[in-house]
């Protein structure tokens, strides 16, 4: 009886599997048989991608004799094991590389095999600019500074550019200016980064250049101001210099809060205004100057004039002149004065000592009263003379009566009072009465003298 047997099989592939069948027959003649399978166990191809940070979770492909694929461990290690004699392609992939070379031929024969290395490259990302230059403002002769941030695989280059045209050495993330000129303004800075992979240009930034500041000059002074109590005052200042220019008014070296601008006008003033002084301030970035005080001079209100009721120097002796009486003198200078003084009376009394509280139309209104008060009072007077009669004085010589009207006419002109124009018109009104009563009794005596005619 056979309890066992051995054979050895050669030529076999590797990692392959195989399958056998064993068939037997004793001495009676008695058959048997049986069967099972069995694995080669083939070889292994292994190798490495550096750097290690790229090659980690790489994937590796294999292709070719076999097919199979791998992932590089933490060190950028990778394995396929089990392969058969062949000859097959590995291929190693990841994304943001490269690598170099891109895939190797390896060739199993009846052996592992080590050694198949790759090197990964990052594949290059074009500049992207993620902080554009700024535009900048400087005084004529200050320097002006310019800077870039950008993103993209290194290395990264720049270049700087003035409206367009390169700037010698300026490549480098920041850039300065020389020492800026008026040429300069408006002038416009751009910058180019680029690497392997591209290039990007960044929004241009104007660069603006201002004179030197010019400080202040006062070309105008305020004035001194004369006003009367209540009324306001106006001051004003004219100046030269770099906008913009600044304005505080002062009194008697106190800032007046709301007094920032070029003119001032006070508010209504009084008595303890006088003599105050008034200065400015003007200020701009180059420095300040203070105009000349102009000094106020506050002037106390006039006061209206007023005529008090009590009798006028000028009134005749011997008969009534009250201004504020109603009834009317009897001798002609009285009423001359009556006439002249209530007009005034009118004028001054109801008028001007209230002018503080009339409106201007009621002023005029008051004035307009006052005059034809005046002129109804002389025209009812020349009525009442005109259509008067002469007394009777009986029949006297004509001699001694003009002597007697002419003493009368000198003792009239010594009290005359000169009121104007109703005493002059008066006066003339009364000649003519006079030179017809002198004519009339000059006639009359001379016929009496005069025989009468024979019949």
């Amino acid at each position: 009886m056979v309890t066992s047997h051995q054979m050895t099989l050669s030529g076999l592939a590797a990692g392959t599997t195989y399958y056998y069948q064993v068939n037997s027959t004793d001495s009676k003649g008695n058959h048997g048989h049986g069967g099972n399978k069995f694995n080669t166990g083939g070889f292994s191809l292994s190798g490495t991608i550096n750097p290690t940070a790229a090659g980690n979770g790489a994937a590796v492909a294999l292709s070719g004799g076999a097919s199979a694929s791998a992932t590089a461990d933490s060190s950028g290690n990778y394995t396929f094991a089990g392969l058969a004699n062949g000859s097959c392609m590995v291929t190693p992939k990841r994304t943001g590389y490269t690598f170099t070379p891109g895939n190797q031929s390896a060739t199993v024969s009846g052996a592992n095999v080590t050694g198949v290395n790759f090197t990964a490259n990052a594949t290059p990302v074009a500049p992207a600019i993620t902080t554009q230059p700024a535009s900048q403002t400087v005084t004529a002769g200050q320097t002006a500074p310019f800077s870039v941030a950008a993103t993209g695989t290194a290395p990264l280059s720049y270049q700087w550019q003035k409206n367009s045209v390169p700037v010698t050495g300026a490549t480098s993330p920041s850039y300065t200016t020389a020492a800026t000129t008026s040429s300069d303004n408006a002038v416009q800075f751009a910058v180019v980064v680029s690497n392997t992979a591209g290039s990007a240009t960044s929004i241009g930034a104007i660069l603006t250049v201002n004179a030197v500041p010019v400080a202040p000059c006062i070309t105008t002074q305020p004035a001194s101001q004369t006003v009367t109590t209540g009324q306001t005052a106006s001051f004003s200042v004219a100046a030269t210099g770099t906008a913009p220019l600044t304005y505080q008014r002062q009194k008697n070296g106190v800032a007046i809060s709301v007094a920032t601008s070029s003119s001032y006008t006070t508010a209504a003033t009084i008595s303890s205004d006088n003599g105050a002084l008034f200065t400015v301030l003007v200020s701009n970035t180059a420095g300040s100057v203070t105009g000349n005080a102009a000094a106020l001079m506050v002037n106390a209100a006039p006061l209206a004039p007023s005529i008090q009721n009590q009798k006028p120097d000028w009134c005749p002796g011997g008969d009534a002149c009250d201004p504020t009486s109603n009834t009317l003198p009897t001798n002609w200078q009285g009423r001359c004065a009556w006439v002249a003084a209530t007009s005034a009376v009118l004028w001054t009394n109801s008028g001007i000592n209230e002018l503080g509280t009339k409106t201007w139309l009621e002023r005029i209104q008051h004035l307009a009263y006052a005059i034809l008060a005046h002129f109804l009072l002389l025209f009812l007077q020349r009525f009442r003379n005109r259509f008067r009669r002469p007394k009777k004085t009986g029949r006297k010589s004509a001699k001694p009566r003009v002597k007697q009207r002419a003493n009368k006419k000198r003792v009239d002109s010594q009290h005359r009072p000169n009121i104007g124009k109703c005493i002059s018109e008066e006066g003339n009104w009364k000649r003519k009465i006079r030179k017809q009563e002198l004519e009339t009794r000059s006639q009359k005596a001379e016929k009496r003298k005069s025989p009468p005619a024979k019949g």
